[in-house]
């Protein structure tokens, strides 16, 4: 079975973008992400009123974070799967010390970072895990203790 993967930084929505601002932007993705023909998109930089406009845009695709505790101010990883497959499971944790707490952050890490995956499977009784995080920008020591998480 061959399955197809996209991951795409978003951006998060920013007035100062100005032309190339989510709401002008969002149609060009639309049509890129719909054409793919993916089985999983995973998007980082996203917050939660800006994923529920691009779950709208997906023709084949819902997101599978099921019922996550949203921080307006926080940007989040989401993990969209195509109506080939199944969510038997999905969640989030924090690339912290304390990755139970919304919204903490550890490790010198300039910005709260998430990690969020489902557990999958589709009609042929195939099992996956997708994984789907954005690591720190700005430490390569502050990465590497929030892979180990």
């Amino acid at each position: 079975m061959n399955i197809k993967l996209v991951t795409t930084n978003i951006r998060f929505e920013n007035d100062s973008d100005q032309q190339n601002n989510w709401p002008f932007r969002k149609f060009v993705w639309k049509d890129i992400m719909n054409n793919a023909n993916t089985d999983f998109i995973c998007t980082q930089e996203g917050r939660q009123p800006q994923l529920k406009d691009a779950e709208g845009l997906l023709n084949n695709h819902s997101n599978a974070f099921g019922d996550r505790s949203w921080i307006p101010e926080r940007m989040y990883p989401c993990i969209f799967i195509s109506n080939k497959w199944k969510v038997i499971e999905s969640g989030d944790r924090w690339l912290s010390e304390t990755p139970e707490v919304p919204g903490s952050k550890s490790f010198n890490s300039m910005f709260p970072r998430l990690m969020t995956y489902t557990i999958v499977h589709s009609k042929e009784n195939i099992k996956l895990m997708i994984v789907n995080c954005h690591l720190d920008h700005l430490h390569p020591h502050t990465r590497k203790e929030q892979t180990l998480v």
